[in-house]
Parts: C-alpha cells; sequence; structure tokens
C-alpha cells in the first residue's frame, strides 16, 4: 500500500514540475517581449530595428539575439555607441540572409 502511494506522489509531482516548467518559460517569453515593445518606445533607433518584419522574427526566437539583448549593459552600449548598433544592425541582416537563402 506503501508503494502504491509513493508512486502516485510522484506520478502528482511530475505533472506540477512538467506544467510549471511550460509556465516558466511563457512567463519568461512574454516578460522579454515586453521589454522589446518598451526599447522600441524609448529608442527611435531601436524602433526602426524592432519594426522591421526581417528582424522581429529574430529578436523573439534567436537563442544569440535574446542573450544579447536581455543583458543591460549590452543595451547602454547600443544607446551610447553608433558603431555597436550598426553591428548589431548587421547581425541582424546576416542572420536573416542565411534563413532566407539570400548570398
Amino acid at each position: 500500500m506503501g508503494m502504491l502511494i509513493e508512486i502516485v506522489f510522484e506520478f502528482i509531482a511530475d505533472l506540477f514540475i512538467a506544467d510549471g516548467n511550460g509556465k516558466w518559460e511563457k512567463l519568461k517569453q512574454t516578460k522579454y517581449e515586453r521589454k522589446l515593445r518598451k526599447w522600441a518606445k524609448e529608442y527611435e533607433w531601436f524602433e526602426h530595428l524592432y519594426k522591421d518584419s526581417r528582424f522581429t522574427w529574430f529578436m523573439n526566437n534567436d537563442w544569440d539575439i535574446r542573450n544579447l539583448l536581455r543583458k543591460k549593459a549590452f543595451i547602454r552600449n547600443l544607446d551610447l555607441n553608433l558603431e555597436a548598433r550598426r553591428q548589431l544592425e548587421g547581425m541582424l541582416i546576416d542572420k536573416y540572409k542565411r534563413s532566407s537563402g539570400i548570398k
């Protein structure tokens, strides 16, 4: 009887863990998307990148770009440094070209 109760508890715990992981990822994604929209409102240069349909998908879904944009120091550097903005735009253009097969 004790073994059966233990199996049921493990099953229930696994359900909560699996359900919780999906919600946590979704919460992180929506928080990140809110940050992108906020930056698009605050920074005119970022609005041009964010509103460009070629780059929006990469900003939301590409792991490398997301990790860069999550760093406050990187965003501060982009805000102050025109060359850093050009590098980010170049990175986005390269990713777009590679994904669409353009040379």
